[in-house]
């Protein structure tokens, strides 16, 4: 049998790249090793050929998830985690207090770290002229307003991301959308609101 039998075909580095990213949202879907996931997207950033800026895109938009998920892992499973893996939610995330302090401290580490993957993102879909992934992005970085309880920008950011897919005719996560106005109008004491928005939310799954 001919050696050439043996060879494997040689894959180009967008395919590589592509290898790890769904490498690594495999990892950080089915477990919480986080260091692993983070290294695979960060290598397929740097072997993505500069023609290909979606698929740089998707590593951003992955490590600004993996940033905000750090950032929300409960306290109370950290401990039951590999070091390694502790290691790095510990260095992206701010122990919080609750004190009268805190209103005014900087916005947490993982958060800032999340919003920067998230607007490198955003930049990278506008360059490829892909609307779809510009609202993801938008919409990742209205959840972080969530995360920060910053209602009033959360709410902005979530009625013009409706408003695009609605006019632009671009698929969006409705659901998510209305139950965030939902949580936004709770948290802002507008108790008719909350019930219209949980409608149109309950009305966008059900289609």
């Amino acid at each position: 049998m001919s050696n050439l039998s043996y060879l494997q075909p040689t894959l180009s580095p967008a395919a590589i790249a592509q290898n790890l990213i769904d490498d690594a949202v495999h990892i950080y879907h089915s477990t919480t090793d986080y260091p692993t996931a983070i290294s695979k997207l960060e290598h397929a950033a740097s072997v993505i050929p500069s023609g290909h800026p979606d698929l740089k895109a998707q590593c951003y938009l992955h490590l600004g998830q993996l940033a905000q998920a750090s950032y929300n892992f409960p306290s109370a499973e950290l401990d039951s985690l590999p070091a390694q893996t502790q290691a790095q939610i510990k260095a992206n995330r701010r122990i919080s207090t609750l004190s009268t302090l805190e209103a005014f401290s900087s916005t947490s580490p993982s958060l800032s770290t999340a919003r920067s993957h998230f607007r490198h993102a955003h930049k990278l879909f506008t360059e490829s002229k892909n609307r779809s992934g510009q609202l993801k992005c938008k919409q990742a970085v209205a959840s972080i307003a969530l995360d920060e309880q910053d209602w009033d920008s959360a709410r902005s950011q979530i009625l013009y991301i409706l408003d695009a897919g609605k006019r632009e005719g671009i698929e969006i996560d409705e659901v998510w959308c209305w139950s965030a106005l939902s949580l936004v109008a709770l948290k802002q004491g507008e108790l008719e609101e909350v019930d219209t928005y949980w409608n149109k939310a309950w009305r966008a799954g059900a289609r």
